[in-house]
């Protein structure tokens, strides 16, 4: 049903509540920030110490408060209200105008130019940690993006194909990244509390910051993987195997 709400619909929809969030911080004083801050702090903890039951316990009561603070909040109370009007809106319009589905002739001419769809070779997972297939698999570009948890992408069970691209945007969590022994890479990382790893030559603590590395004969490669990974919290390391 989300799917069949109008762009525009949405947008504004959001930046109605960003401008009553913002009058929210003017009126309150931004009271609020302070709570959001310290369970912030509390699922930090919780998560980097999630092996241990107290771990546990921390970062499931943080993330709890955590939801109930923001769902005091006017603006957020605002934008589900009105999102649930809008798909209650969609629901009545889709029972009045039932979609018409009409037959589809190809033309023989247009199967050069065809869109295929291509299956994703991870999938999009808001919370909970995700890795590749320890299988070998046919090489897709992978483009994802999470909130909590641990992402590992093996690309030794593959073969890479020339100028592959690997994007992983991320939250809260740990990203590792296996690449082969003769494959060149290109890694760019921004990070803004963190640790980056890459390969045995670097080992740095990153404090809001980017860094940019390539392998020597990059430029030159035949088969080459550029790695690009954007985290707020998490541990980067990126090895070969």
């Amino acid at each position: 049903m989300i799917r069949r709400i109008q762009t525009n619909t949405f947008n504004r929809i959001l930046l109605i509540a960003l401008a009553l969030l913002a009058l929210e911080v003017v009126i309150s004083g931004g009271g609020f920030l302070v709570g959001i801050g310290i369970f912030a702090f509390v699922i930090f903890l919780g998560w980097k110490n999630y092996d241990s039951s107290f771990g546990k316990v921390v970062f499931w009561i943080g993330l709890l408060a955590q939801v109930l603070l923001f769902l005091s909040l006017f603006a957020v109370q605002f934008f589900i209200v009105a999102m649930l009007i809008v798909f209650f809106w969609q629901f009545r319009k889709r029972r009045k105008e039932p979609e018409l589905v009409k037959p589809y002739y190809k033309n023989p001419e247009d199967s050069k130019h065809r869109l295929i769809e291509v299956r994703p070779l991870m999938e999009q997972r808001f919370i909970g940690s995700d890795r590749t297939s320890d299988a070998a698999y046919e090489w897709r570009d992978i483009n994802i993006q999470g909130a909590v948890g641990d992402k590992v992408i093996d690309l030794s069970n593959t073969v890479v194909a020339y100028d592959a691209i690997v994007s992983v945007r991320h939250f809260l969590g740990n990203i590792t990244i296996y690449v082969p022994y003769d494959v060149d890479v290109s890694i760019h990382t921004s990070l803004f509390f963190g640790k980056v790893t890459i390969f045995d030559e670097l080992d740095r603590k990153l404090l809001n910051e980017s860094v940019h590395y390539k392998t020597e004969g990059y430029a030159d490669a035949t088969q080459r993987i550029k790695i690009v990974l954007s985290s707020v919290s998490g541990d980067v390391e990126v090895r070969r195997r």
